[in-house]
């Protein structure tokens, strides 16, 4: 069975990842960190354009600088284990964890994390792009953006990233998520919570974006939980989860792009998609579903074809034309939490099940099912429940669970990866219908941390079982 996009995701960057085309020229240098300089900035400081920066494992307080350099840095061994912490900035106006402003940069493999924002407009300028800035030409690809915020009372845009008019820039392969831009106090009108770009020409492909927020839902003119635009923008927008982030306009996407394909919308507050694409430009099988409000405003270039509308709060067929150029409006058949969405086998999004000359509808995939789960627990599942808080989790977690059925027992709850195999048996412990705890701190039997990556709750008594999924993230 497929995995979903996250499961997907985590397995191509693994713990070692070869990032593609990152190669550098014959006459480059490759500089070690720490080896060769005990911090990134060092080793930037040092490099000359053209050179790679490769940085082994480890959590780097740091708040980066290209110093317009077109430079490759790039982690050894993936996000899980490489973080660069931007939470300590010696410069206060340059507090975002990287600022890229060189031509033909690159950024791959980290955890960006921590960052509050630089005033790239000036020193009496407002704040933007809490994780990444970018002012220049070049890819972010492979990283982990979480819990960046731009906060204070003159902020503009870029919770996790913020691209300022470049051309031939990409965003691919990350997962950005729980950032935010919250101006407190005056008029707000900023965009992007997740991602920003504003009037820029590129490519934002193969992300998923969730839980980031924009100003006050509601409550501000702010535009683009997951991804915003200021104004009419070339980029193109493709294969993208955009899920539940949250803005007063437009909670997955706020603003005008050349391009909106293929992605999956789900799940913002404030409808799907507030702006669209430009006049003849390209909007077409994308899923936009379960949305509050509308799941998509008229956008200015009409709708394309074999985009898929179902169950947002607000349904406005004119609008977006549901049963015309071949756009459907059918159940996507949902499985998971916000950060790891997929969709059951039968559903009609997919390819294979494609009655309409479509081909993929959205971005997610086949939902993947471990052993555990597919050993023919549907039936026994509605007298028992387990719930994993947090999730995802970066270590310890709640495991609470009850018996729906209020009937005093006995029940055993143990924790699987996706192959079937036990990673840790929390013990048998009382059940009843009242709700009841216990807490996994992330190891093995062994007591070794495990692996970020998917894994399965299974609670059962001698009657019945049920499973949950639950995600790690390092």
């Amino acid at each position: 069975m497929k995995e979903s996009s996250r499961s997907r995701l985590l397995r191509s960057w693994g713990l070692v990842t070869a990032f593609a085309g990152l190669g550098s020229s014959a006459l480059a240098a490759t500089i070690w960190v720490p080896d060769d300089h005990p911090t990134i900035q060092d080793a930037i400081q040092a490099a000359a354009a053209g050179d790679e920066i490769v940085v082994r494992a480890g959590t780097y307080f740091e708040n980066l600088d290209y110093l317009s350099k077109n430079l490759v840095v790039r982690s050894e061994s993936g996000p899980a284990v490489t973080i660069i912490d931007g939470s300590q900035p010696q410069n206060p106006d340059q507090a975002s964890t990287v600022t890229m402003n060189g031509n033909g940069m690159v950024l791959a493999g980290f955890s960006i994390t921590g960052g509050g924002g630089s005033k790239v407009f000036g020193a009496t300028g407002p704040l933007t792009g809490g994780g990444i800035v970018m002012l220049g030409t070049g890819a972010i690809r492979d990283n982990w953006i979480y819990e960046n915020h731009v906060v204070g009372d003159y902020v503009y845009a870029g919770g996790g990233v913020y691209v300022h008019d470049p051309i031939l820039f990409q965003i691919s392969g990350n997962l950005i998520y729980r950032n935010s831009v919250v101006q407190t106090s005056g008029t707000f009108s900023g965009f992007g919570g997740g991602i920003a770009v504003r009037t820029a020409d590129g490519v934002v492909f193969d992300n998923i974006i969730w839980d980031n927020t924009v100003g006050t839902p509601g409550g501000d003119s702010a535009k683009g939980g997951g991804v915003g635009t200021q104004a009419i923008c070339d980029a193109h927008l493709r294969s993208n989860v955009i899920a539940c982030n949250h803005a007063s306009q437009g909670g997955g996407i706020g603003g005008t792009f050349r391009e909106i394909s293929g992605n999956s919308i789900v799940r913002n507050d404030t409808s799907g998609i507030v702006g669209g694409t430009l006049a003849g430009a390209a909007f077409f099988n994308n899923d936009i579903s379960e949305n509050t409000g509308v799941g998509m405003s008229c956008p200015p270039g009409g709708v394309g074809s074999c985009n898929n509308f179902w169950g947002n709060t607000v349904d406005d067929p004119d609008c977006y034309g549901v049963g015309t150029d071949n756009n459907t409006s059918n159940d996507p058949q949902y499985s998971g939490t916000c950060e790891d969405l997929c969709v059951a086998p039968t559903s009609p999004l997919l390819p294979e099940n494609d009655e309409l000359g479509c081909g993929q509808i959205g971005a997610l995939v086949a939902c993947a099912s471990s052993s555990v789960e597919d050993e023919g627990l549907a039936g026994l599942q509605s007298s028992l429940r387990v719930v994993v808080s947090p999730n995802p989790a970066r270590g310890r977690a709640d495991l609470r669970f009850r018996s729906l059925t209020g009937r005093d027992d006995t029940a055993t709850i143990e924790v699987y990866d996706l192959q079937g195999r036990l990673v840790r048996s929390l013990g048998k412990h009382a059940i009843d219908g009242s709700d009841r705890s216990v807490s996994w701190d992330g190891m093995d039997e062994a007591g070794r941390a495990v692996a970020s990556g998917s894994y399965v709750v299974l609670l059962r008594t001698e009657d019945a079982e049920t499973t949950a999924r639950m995600l790690i993230l390092r």
